[in-house]
């Protein structure tokens, strides 16, 4: 049996425990906009990433316990997934997402300290396998197509 996930906008937009920016965002996304995972990072504030990167911090303290940090950052991707054209998310493919998530907010943090350059135009759930993501500043030239 294929169980899939169904958000519920209205209780996410009223939930004041969550922070601003996240619920903007599922703002955003109900009004049936398109969002990738790349927009959503060029959008953040450097606060907002901050939050982002405590989440992750909060759950490599404390791997496989469920924590807050987990749950927004599930229900986050979740929602990028929706954002992105795909109307619900599996049980078998919601763990891989939310790592890939991580990753991309990784990627951005590193990219804003000046450490790596990162295509955040490719930056999506659903892309080419092939596609670069982010490279060293000298070896901007191979990928950038």
């Amino acid at each position: 049996m294929n169980t899939a996930f169904v958000l519920n906008f209205d209780s996410i937009l009223a939930d004041q425990r969550l922070p601003k920016f996240l619920i903007d965002t599922f703002e955003y996304i109900k009004d049936k906009q398109y969002l990738t995972v790349g927009e959503f990072l060029v959008g953040l504030t450097d606060e907002n990433l901050e939050v982002l990167l405590g989440y992750l911090n909060e759950m490599e303290a404390t791997p496989g316990q469920p924590t807050v940090a987990l749950s927004r950052l599930t229900l986050l991707t979740m929602g990028l997934v929706i954002a992105e054209g795909s109307s619900m998310v599996t049980p078998d493919t919601i763990d891989e997402y939310v790592k890939t998530l991580v990753a991309m907010i990784t990627l951005e943090a590193m990219f804003r300290d000046g450490e790596i350059h990162l295509f955040r135009d490719r930056l999506a759930f659903v892309c080419d396998d092939k596609s670069v993501w982010a490279c060293k500043k000298s070896d901007i030239d191979k990928y950038h197509k």
